[in-house]
């Protein structure tokens, strides 16, 4: 049956017009990448797949539910401080952050397939007066940058500024190339309710809400 996803845009937009109080806060969020238009790298050279959890408050992360879009990772993953787990096992631990683990860091290899690069993250934030950060980022082994992030290479960066959070918190970054725009897009969801597939109406509606949230109206940051 052939789903209509007006409603769905109906109630996007409906979501995205409330107030900041009226906004539902998260520490699930499902994050997505076009991946189809990265630029064809020299022979040789490869892409790098970059996860950081940085500073001193205590915050911890979960990574899960990858899908790497028809590609691969290779090599050996790196690891740095309070860092456990790997791609190919289903799931990464990150934090928590101190002053001797600032920089939670984890690398590895990447070949595109061309389809979502798409994994699920969840939040353990510790609010501090300076916030600990999340961020996703990806570069090549010849240190060739690939986004409009501030230092090149981020493509989705969040400030755990508080305990939780809505879709206009995240700072999302793109690329423009010869092939085509990559694009990052971050979805908030609960746990034990299904993230959204591209191309089902529920999940256009909650991607349309997601972006709807990022544009303009995603200005006005709610806090707690």
């Amino acid at each position: 049956m052939k789903l209509n996803p007006l409603p769905f845009l109906t109630a996007a937009l409906f979501l995205a017009t409330l107030p900041c109080s009226a906004q539902a806060q998260y520490t699930n969020f499902h994050v997505s990448i076009d991946t189809s238009g990265l630029p064809t790298l020299p022979a040789g050279d490869s892409y790098n797949l970059d996860f950081e959890l940085n500073g001193t408050n205590g915050s911890s992360d979960l990574l899960n539910t990858f899908n790497l879009g028809g590609g691969s990772v290779t090599g050996s993953p790196a690891l740095t401080n309070a860092v456990r787990g790997s791609i190919g096992a289903g799931s990464i631990s990150m934090g928590q952050t101190s002053s001797t683990n600032f920089i939670n860091q984890y690398t590895d290899g990447f070949t595109p397939g061309g389809g979502p690069l798409s994994f699920n993250v969840s939040l353990s934030p510790v609010v501090g007066t300076t916030p600990d950060n999340f961020v996703f980022g990806l570069n090549d082994t010849n240190g060739a940058f690939i986004s409009t992030g501030p230092a090149g290479y981020e493509l989705a960066t969040l400030d755990l500024s508080k305990n939780s959070f809505g879709a206009p918190d995240w700072n999302t970054y793109s690329y423009s190339g010869t092939n085509g725009t990559v694009t990052t897009m971050v979805t908030p969801f609960s746990p034990g309710i299904s993230t959204p597939e591209a191309g089902s109406a529920t999940g256009l509606g909650m991607m349309v809400m997601a972006g709807l949230m990022g544009s303009g109206i995603r200005r006005r940051k709610c806090t707690k």
